[in-house]
């Protein structure tokens, strides 16, 4: 009985075979803008995990103001008398200073903005380590190295009208560097300097800004149940010296919940982006079973003259919506993902650590959605459908 009737409801479809695309367009729209959205936005939060697992739970962060505000601004400057502090703090075993602010490179008569990134000695290997950073080409600058810088690869390759190769000579705010080698960036850092970033020595830092101050410093304690009682002893130096929510202290594990909460809220725009365009192909195909409805009068009253029930007429109808919508979905969802795809290419080729995640809850919930609109959508003119007269039907026609 069912078979005959999905069988029923596709003959149906195929037989308003322009109708049927054009109503499918809208829900396809809408998968495909979710699915690509959503799988790039996994690959991104599966690259921080990544990237926030290798350096482990035993990790504070120290910045300036609140780190995760975009319109504070924060006057606050830490010192070297801070940072003696922080190296002296019971239970803390290591303490990396990094330094970052932006700069014009000049390269070929032209000028780019770029962001110039140093760490302390004490940090290169840890950086190295945990792969934040990766050698592309060339080789890697020395610690006590004034006029060598390193670029990431999109400021290589992709910035100038000529690529800017290894061993160039270029200008900074001025200043002469000269390159020695390219960066791949990982997950935690590339965001920084997507476009432009420039790594340098402190000393090399230093003959760009003389009063270099620390942009975050990372406090690494002796275990993890260490990470609270240090947050606890950090936060109430700063506090005491600069002020209440003058600085931010936040562990690693704090931290990945931050950019969590941050990416479920983009999650959220997203899907309801998504939701818009799907809810205009939920019209469309209601406006199309309507039309269906009018047109099909006669067919209708026929099948019911030949004993169809009226709750046969809904499912035939139903059915025909679903199925527009699960096609619209399956086409959206390869849609998407190739979109995704497309973009983690694109990334990464940009020196971005960025990659597409299609998981199978993102097919399952993108198939789900769109079924669900088309059913939803379908609902009053299969009612409509349903209730016709058989004699009426048969003499409209």
């Amino acid at each position: 009985m069912i078979l005959e009737l999905i069988s029923q409801a596709l003959f149906n479809l195929r037989k308003e075979g322009a109708r049927t695309f054009l109503t499918l367009i809208g829900i396809v729209i809408g998968v495909a803008a979710i699915v690509s959205l959503l799988s790039v936005g996994t690959g991104l939060s599966v690259s921080f995990e990544e990237q926030f697992e290798s350096l482990g739970s035993n990790m504070v962060y120290v910045a300036p103001g609140d780190a995760f505000s975009t319109s504070q601004t924060s006057n606050i400057k830490t010192s070297q008398t801070d940072i003696r502090f922080l190296k002296q703090v019971t239970n803390v075993d290591e303490v990396i200073v990094e330094y970052a602010g932006a700069g014009a490179l000049k390269f070929d008569n032209d000028t780019k903005n770029a962001i110039i990134f140093s760490i302390e000695e004490e940090g290169f290997k840890f950086f190295l380590d945990n792969e934040y950073m990766k050698l592309g080409e060339g080789r890697w600058i020395e610690p006590n190295e004034s006029s060598a810088i390193m670029i990431n690869e999109a400021l290589a390759k992709d910035t100038f009208d000529r690529e800017l190769s290894l061993r160039k000579q270029v200008e900074i705010n001025g200043e002469t560097f000269k390159v020695v080698g390219t960066l791949e960036l990982g997950a935690a850092i590339a965001a920084m300097g997507s476009s432009g970033f420039i790594f340098t020595t402190v000393k090399g830092h230093e003959r760009l800004d003389p009063n270099l101050e620390p942009a975050e410093i990372m406090v690494m304690t002796n275990t993890v149940d260490d990470v609270d009682q240090v947050k606890e002893d950090v936060t109430e130096y700063f506090e005491d010296k600069y002020g209440k929510k003058s600085i931010t202290v936040i562990s690693s594990d704090q931290m990945m919940e931050q950019f969590d909460s941050i990416l479920n809220l983009l999650t959220l725009v997203v899907a309801g982006i998504g939701g818009i365009s799907l809810v205009v192909g939920g019209i469309g195909i209601m406006n199309a079973m309507i039309t269906n409805v009018l047109e099909r009068t006669g067919e209708i009253g026929l099948y019911k003259s030949l004993g169809a029930s009226n709750n046969k007429i809904l499912i035939i109808f139903i059915l025909e919506a679903a199925f527009i919508g699960l096609v619209g979905g399956i086409i959206g969802i390869l849609l998407g993902g190739g979109a995704a795809m497309l973009i983690g290419i694109g990334a990464q080729a940009s020196g971005l650590p960025l990659g597409a995640v299609l998981s199978i809850d993102i097919i399952i919930g993108a198939l789900a959605f769109s079924m669900s609109a088309g059913i939803l959508s379908g609902l009053y003119p299969a009612y409509k459908a349903s209730q016709l007269d058989p004699v009426e039907a048969i003499r409209s026609d």
